[in-house]
């Protein structure tokens, strides 16, 4: 994987994210031809570990040996499992497995690896195939390519944005441009769809049935470029997206992230209860929280003390995802300890007034 640093064309993206609830991170479904015990134990193997690299967004994480022998007796991870009919086969079941949370979380922890949430950015994603005399851009409205392309995208634990391909698309890039990797034109075609993260690749089908795909992705962190030659076409469609989503997860749950920390969030414009109470239940949801308290609240403002796994970063950008709170002045300043005197905070505080405090400044959008 390469890295290209790309100032011009993040310029370029969204400043707000267009952020998804991503769900089932905690299931999966594998076909199975009978409903025998052994074939049953093999499928929800494969489960646990599809779940692993969903919840993580790393596919290295299923190279670990401590971690695949801490999970060797999958049955006491399951939440539950049914068999459903297979559709499209003429034979068989589809096995969906559903696992505990708590139980998955706590043993991924406990071997080092952070836990991704389901509020998830999504990734606009824009393919030109070549297949034989076939050349084509990937759309909302191409079936085949484009269901397939968002089978990998769930399995893979993240949300994709396909180009509706219409007269403003048509307009705004070609297949060429695609095919190129023109970043920037790329990105400018992407801006109508809101989102902050881009993947763009070209998928050429070999002599032989092979498949070679080549993509760059580009998000808030710069440009990454990487290729795959892969037999089955879902193979080479998943390399490109699991690539993207361990870039993403580095971002939203870093290595390290598990170290317990906290910082005072001042929040201006809250209009009354009603708003203190959204961004009290907004906070306390996010993946990265463990605790909500508020330090300081009046008519217009609040603070608000958020324990929280990791550093201030992840904090930041899981907010950019969401359209709650916009950032004022991404400065972080020493705050003196309040006078008590006539202060609300000093009697009702919910948290030790210890100063100095790190400080980020929001704003109620």
């Amino acid at each position: 994987m390469r890295f290209f640093g790309v100032i011009i064309i993040l310029g370029l993206l969204s400043n707000h994210a267009f952020a998804v609830q991503v769900k089932g991170l905690y299931a999966a479904i594998e076909p199975v031809q009978t409903q025998a015990v052994k074939e049953r134990r093999a499928a929800v193997r494969k489960a646990i570990n599809r779940v692993v690299q969903k919840v993580t967004g790393r596919v290295e994480v299923l190279n670990n040996a401590a971690l695949q022998s801490a999970l060797s007796n999958v049955d006491s991870y399951i939440e539950q499992f049914q068999y459903l009919k297979a559709e499209g086969r003429a034979r068989g079941f589809n096995l969906q497995v559903e696992f505990q949370k708590a139980a998955m979380d706590s043993t991924l922890q406990q071997y080092g690896f952070p836990i991704w949430g389901a509020n998830r950015p999504a990734i606009m994603v824009w393919l030109a195939v070549e297949s034989g005399s076939k050349r084509y851009l990937v759309g909302e409205a191409t079936s085949k390519t484009a269901a397939l392309l968002q089978k990998v995208a769930n399995q893979s634990g993240v949300p994709i944005i396909l180009p509706l391909l219409d007269l403003q698309d048509q307009r705004a890039l070609d297949f060429n441009d695609v095919w190129g990797l023109f970043s920037e034109r790329i990105v400018q075609a992407s801006a109508r769809y809101g989102a902050q993260q881009v993947l763009f690749a070209r998928l050429l089908k070999e002599q032989g049935n092979s498949w070679k795909i080549s993509w760059s992705f580009v998000g808030n962190k710069g440009r990454f470029e990487g290729e795959s030659r892969q037999i089955r076409l879902s193979d080479a469609l998943a390399a490109s997206l699991n690539a993207s989503a361990e870039q993403l997860a580095n971002n939203y749950a870093p290595r390290g992230n598990s170290i317990e920390s906290h910082v005072v969030l001042h929040v201006s414009g809250i209009k009354g209860l009603a708003d203190f109470s959204r961004v009290s239940r907004y906070l306390a949801a996010l993946d990265v929280v463990t605790k909500v308290s508020w330090q300081h609240v009046n008519a217009t403002e609040a603070s608000f003390v958020i324990n929280m796994s990791g550093g201030v970063n992840g904090l930041k950008e899981l907010i950019m995802l969401n359209r709650v709170l916009e950032n004022v002045n991404d400065i972080q300043r020493i705050l003196p300890v309040p006078v008590a005197e006539n202060n609300l905070q000093a009697e009702n505080a919910q948290f030790p007034l210890t100063a100095p405090q790190q400080t980020l400044y929001y704003r109620v959008r």
